[in-house]
């Protein structure tokens, strides 16, 4: 295999005529779009920098005129043809599910919105861009991400305005929880599939991308051949996503075409993973970006091409060139740390956004009395376990109590909500008791209700933290009389 600077140099010396070859060539039927990329003989790939013509179908050369062949060679530079990939888009629900503060590119987000199957669709958050119009900071995911209503998202923009979470947004009885801003933008057009989203100043941030580090803003274009491109064919990329979290890869292809929904989309960076028992991209990862070996962001990840006959991912990537995000959501990616004011560097963790209507029984905002509660919990070791637990299996309890029958019945049954917003109020008022019954019902046999449901249904993970911990849990829960006699006893526990 040749260097990756002899790969540059053949590449840079290529005549500038891609133009004038895609051109020409997609006069002849089925000729779809013309990339550059490594040249596949007899299904191997070669080091080879050929132009690649990617067709609807690959058909024998005795069913072709000759005026339908394409040249081995054009102008002294190979050519190789390939039928191009359908794809699928890739938000969904899996188990990752961790919480971040401050938040940072490479980790899930969600908003929150049921599909017309009851499920929620998950992506990843990108990284952190900045508008052109006021330099104000914004999150950068995909369309089908942010604007995520269905398998596929919706094309049109009918999420703007839409509240966007992490690791997920959903609303309690009283707020609006682990909310990080608002969808004002989304991008869906057969070049890129991006969104981005506000950011509330309450929201800790750092210009980072988790296992990666900080962002060197956005990789610069140069010419291959007559393209415009971030990367070159053989450069090493990587990327973070929820999913299959970091993976490094190889750029296989560029001005790459996909299908996606019937939308052929064209211009893209397609990316091979290194290690070829692994996926480079997955369910879940879509919105995070291409990232080159010295941390600029080359792409946004948006499609992974089916394997042969499926709809399953074939391990690969597919990303839009960043230039191509940046120009259509007229945004720019930052260089370097944020400044440590204004909610933009490390700061205090936060784990839950309020922002709904409250009339608070002291001056105090429910966001801060509660965020306070929590920071008191997690200045022990026994309460920092209870909150890992809590926000490590909530999304898991919550689908499994709104979406499964039996758990809906049992919550609802034994007073669920009602002991909830019990908790809740004397979190906000530090002098209110909790009860332990309502309307007949006790709390403990809500929670040993709820216990063997979780054992019986839950995830493996859930059911080893009950065995483990639950004694300890209900022990603690029972025992405190309000929020502020837990603060005081969770020393006692263990």
């Amino acid at each position: 295999m040749k260097t990756l600077e002899q790969l540059h140099d053949e590449q840079d010396k290529l005549p500038k005529i891609h133009a004038q070859v895609e051109q020409e060539l997609k006069k002849i039927p089925g000729v779809i779009a013309v990339g550059i990329g490594f040249k596949q003989t007899q299904g191997e790939k070669t080091d080879t920098i050929s132009f690649i013509v990617y067709v609807q179908e690959k058909k024998d050369l005795n069913d072709l005129t000759p005026e339908q062949i394409i040249p081995k060679e054009i102008q002294g530079v190979k050519t190789d043809v390939v039928k191009v990939s359908s794809a699928s888009t890739a938000t969904t629900n899996l188990p990752d599910k961790s919480k971040h503060r401050p938040i940072k590119g490479g980790i899930q987000i969600g908003n929150g919105i049921k599909d017309s199957t009851g499920l929620y669709h998950f992506g990843t958050l990108g990284c952190f861009a900045t508008l052109n119009s006021d330099n104000s900071v914004v999150g950068l995911s995909n369309q089908h991400v942010m604007f995520a209503a269905g398998g596929h998202g919706e094309s049109g923009g009918t999420h703007n305005g839409s509240k966007m979470g992490q690791p997920e947004y959903y609303e309690s009885c009283c707020c609006d929880c682990d909310l990080i801003g608002t969808i004002i933008n989304g991008v869906r057009d057969g070049v890129i599939d991006g969104a981005i989203c506000t950011l509330n100043s309450d929201v800790d941030k750092v210009n980072e991308i988790e296992e990666i580090g900080v962002v060197a803003g956005a990789a610069p274009s140069v010419n291959v051949g007559g393209i415009d491109t971030p990367v070159r064919v053989g450069d090493p990329v990587k990327k973070r996503g929820r999913t299959t979290g970091l993976m490094t890869g190889t750029v296989e292809s560029i001005n790459f075409p996909i299908t996606i929904d019937g939308t052929l989309f064209t211009g893209q960076i397609h990316v091979t993973p290194d290690d070829p028992t692994k996926r480079f991209f997955d369910h879940g990862d879509s919105g995070s970006v291409l990232v080159n070996s010295t941390n600029q962001v080359a792409g946004l990840l948006a499609f992974f091409p089916n394997a042969t006959g499926t709809t399953d991912p074939d391990g690969t990537g597919v990303a839009n060139k960043i230039q191509e995000v940046m120009t259509r959501l007229s945004i720019s990616i930052p260089t370097g740390a944020f400044p440590a004011s204004g909610g933009s560097g490390v700061g205090t963790i936060r784990r839950t956004s309020f922002n709904r209507p409250f009339n608070p029984v002291t001056e105090e905002s429910p966001a801060k009395i509660i965020h306070e509660f929590e920071r008191r919990l997690n200045n022990s070791p026994q309460g920092k376990l209870m909150l890992d637990l809590y926000y490590k299996h909530r999304i898991e309890i919550r689908d499994m109590i709104n979406s499964y029958r039996p758990a809906t019945i049992s919550w609802h049954r034994n007073q669920g909500p009602a002991f909830l917003a019990c908790i809740e109020k004397s979190i906000k008022n530090p002098g209110l008791i909790i009860e332990k019954q309502l309307n007949g019902i006790y709390m403990e046999t809500l929670m040993n209700s709820m216990k063997s449901i979780f054992l019986t249904h839950g995830s493996i993970s859930l059911m080893d933290d009950i065995n483990s911990y639950s004694a300890m849990l209900m022990k603690f829960v029972l025992s405190s009389d309000s929020a502020e006699n837990a603060i005081e006893n969770i020393t006692i526990f263990n």
